[in-house]
């Protein structure tokens, strides 16, 4: 970023793959914020991948894209060469990267140990990306999921890797944190949704990218890996940006049904180290509930519910803080939930979806607080990894 576009053209990015200009002219794109576009396809391979960048009024580069032709990635002639193209991009892209920027971008790049071969080209380029387990970008890359985003450069860029509606091509690109937040909705795809009556998921839980949920975005989720199956579960391993270290969740998959649970686990030192941090838990965990009951659960849900996070007379405030994000809590005693948030009870369950899903808090092995939709046909799986 930060180029002109005779700047990028004499890169060694450029030179290498002999970009040639297709496009690009004086006049600015009203669709584009009035930004100006130029692209360069890579000759050397063929029409396999596009270069593409935004220039603001000062000539200077606000964004800047590759596009790969998945087809290039699946023939042997070409599927070298293309993969050395997403690794040299990335490689410029994160120019000189600090301490955060590698942890950042990194956890987005990530690769497990039996994917090395598959993406030595971005090892090499990038030799400081962890080998632990796939990062968000590495399933985007894999055609696992649609979209990923990492933020580097002290929060004023962001890389994306994302892949075009219908499958056809893989987009990586870099672009400014003006760029963003003026062509968000063209940089990024559009929050998943769901037709109502939806039987996908696990309750209210209902897609396996659940950063892009409402939950999601406003705790600002973020995927850190994904791990190797356990029998039959696989996991995903979800981190908060504000909240490190101290609240995750994790996404459980099964082969033949995808989703079966969704975990929120809460270190108690993080709720015990302060009240705000007490109350900032509990409103973690009841959005979280909130979320997995979905927009509009049924007059048995909500009892269900509402019994589970009662609260006893006396106490408004936790009752206050419950009841904004469950409304229809009951008051009169404290329910088994919220008796396991205050350390008085060990467990509390209750079923919807006419038993079909559990929900289940708990104390884990590790001490942490647990909240988990659980799918109840797979619960014995499940109970054997979590």
């Amino acid at each position: 970023m930060d180029r002109t576009a005779s700047e990028i053209e004499a890169t060694t990015f450029a030179k290498t793959y002999a970009l040639a200009r297709v496009t690009g002219d004086d006049a600015s794109d009203p669709r584009l914020r009035g930004m100006k576009r130029v692209a360069w396809k890579a000759q050397l391979l063929g029409d396999a991948a596009e270069l593409e960048a935004l220039f603001s009024d000062d000539e200077h580069a606000e964004v800047v894209n590759l596009w790969i032709d998945r087809r290039a990635l699946q023939d042997r002639t070409l599927a070298a060469g293309a993969m050395q193209a997403y690794a040299r991009f990335l490689s410029d892209a994160a120019g000189a990267p600090t301490a955060d920027d590698q942890k950042s971008l990194g956890n987005a790049l990530a690769v497990s140990y039996d994917q090395t071969r598959t993406f030595a080209a971005v090892l090499e380029a990038l030799p400081w990306v962890p080998r632990d387990g796939a990062g968000a970008a590495t399933e985007v890359f894999l055609g696992k999921r649609m979209e990923a985003t990492a933020t580097f450069a002290k929060k004023t860029a962001t890389l994306v890797v994302r892949n075009e509606d219908g499958g056809r091509r893989l987009h990586v690109g870099v672009a400014t944190q003006r760029a963003v937040f003026d062509l968000g909705q063209l940089l990024f795809s559009a929050p998943v949704g769901f037709a109502k009556g939806d039987r996908a998921g696990v309750a209210g839980w209902k897609t396996q990218e659940i950063e892009a949920t409402p939950f999601g975005r406003r705790f600002s989720l973020e995927l850190d890996r994904s791990g190797k199956p356990v029998g039959r579960i696989a996991r995903r391993h979800f981190g908060f940006a504000r909240i490190a270290r101290t609240a995750k969740v994790e996404l459980l998959i099964e082969p033949t049904r995808g989703m079966v649970g969704v975990l929120l686990k809460i270190d108690p030192d993080w709720v015990e180290s302060s009240e705000n941090n007490y109350f900032a838990a509990l409103e973690l965990l009841t959005a979280f509930v909130a979320e997995g009951l979905g927009d509009a659960p049924d007059a048995r849900s909500r009892v269900e519910i509402g019994d589970l996070f009662s609260c006893a007379p006396g106490d408004d405030e936790l009752f206050n803080a419950i009841k904004k994000e469950l409304p229809f809590i009951l008051k009169g005693k404290n329910g088994a939930a919220t008796a396991v948030f205050l350390g008085e009870e060990d467990r509390a369950e209750a079923s919807l979806d006419e038993g079909q899903v559990l929900v289940r808090l708990m104390e884990g092995a590790d001490g942490w607080l647990e909240c988990a939709f659980l799918l109840t046909e797979y619960l014995e799986a499940i109970d054997a990894v979590v």
